[in-house]
Parts: C-alpha cells; structure tokens; sequence
C-alpha cells in the first residue's frame, strides 16, 4: 500500500495566554516555536503545512499556511485538525500527522513512532501518551473519510479525546518526557 503524509502545525489558537502574541512566532532559543515541530514533522511527512488563523504572520516560514475551515470555526483544536484534513484529501495523500505550535523540543523520533503504529495498522488513529498523560495534539490518522465523521462529530461536541474515542483511537507511548515541554506563557520564553 501506498503510504503518504501531510505533516501539519497546529497553530490557530488564540494565544490568550501569550498576550494574543502570534504563539508560533514567539522566539525560544533563537527560534520561532514553530520551527522545531516543523522541522520534526518534514522529516518523517512527504509535505509539511502550518494551520494558522493569522495567514500573514506566518508567511515567512516558506511552507504552505492556511486557516481554519469555515464550516467549523470556533471548535478549539479540531477546527485545525478538520482544515488539515481537508488540505490532506486534496493532496491525496494516506495519513494526517498534527503537532502543536508550541512544543519546540519535540523530536522527530516522536513522528517516527507514529508513523510505523500507523503503517502497521493503516485505518487507526494514533496519538502520543507519556508518563504525564495523553499528548492528543501529536498524532497521526488516516484520511479517507475522516473529514466527513469529523464534521458530523463537530455539530455536537468540540473535545479532541472524545472524538478520538469514537474513532477507536490508540496510545503509543513515548518515555521522553522532556520532548513534551509546553510553551504557553511569555514567561517560559526567557
């Protein structure tokens, strides 16, 4: 079977947080945050995109940026992971594999991990656990149909392990716990 991956940041919250500062664009040691998953996901993805709602802000990084889908707007993580989905079936490819914006030490060893779960079980949806807990923003899933159950899931609910659940979703688990550290106050940033 044919094997493919959209690599996609996830990067269009609201940054509430971060002062409604660009969250991704933030500089942690001499980069934009987004620079790390970025380069974590290309080198596991056969292309690599960012899912921002400030489509400006995030031009300069020289991937393809795009925003939320109209149709689900407002729905917290998974208005991202619906538009990804969505730009994943028009490329063709087999497999979604998401990263939050705001995790700069994660490594590609983690996207690795997902993808062999995936490419032994092709129809599962996989995301990240670890001795702190679930890591639902790091996961992989298989396109075909997807979109459509997640649209139908969005007119009622917007909780990513709930929808996850009623995907029949997996675990992998990941022992490196520093590869999950969470940027979300300006005050980590220095």
């Amino acid at each position: 079977m044919d094997f493919s991956i959209l690599g996609v940041v996830v990067a269009g919250g609201q940054a509430s947080r971060m002062n409604y500062i660009a969250k991704g664009l933030t500089q942690y040691q001499g980069k934009a945050l987004i620079e790390y998953p970025l380069a974590a996901l290309d080198a596991v993805s056969t292309h690599v995109m960012v899912n921002a709602n400030d489509l400006e802000a995030y031009q300069s990084l020289g991937v393809p940026v795009f925003a939320d889908d109209s149709a689900c707007l407002e729905k917290g993580p998974l208005s991202g992971i619906y538009a990804a989905l969505l730009k994943a079936q028009e490329l063709g490819v087999t497999h979604l594999l998401i990263s939050p914006c705001d995790t700069p030490c994660v490594s590609h060893h983690v996207f690795e991990l997902l993808k062999q779960s995936a490419q032994a079980e092709s129809d599962t949806l996989y995301y990240i656990e670890s001795d702190s807990g679930i890591q639902p923003l790091h996961a992989i899933m298989p396109v075909a149909g997807l979109a459509e159950k997640l649209e139908q899931f969005l007119a009622g609910q917007a909780r990513v392990m709930l929808f996850y659940r009623n995907m029949g979703a997996k675990a992998v688990y990941w022992q490196e716990e520093g590869d999950f550290l969470n940027i979300n106050y300006l005050a980590q940033l220095s």
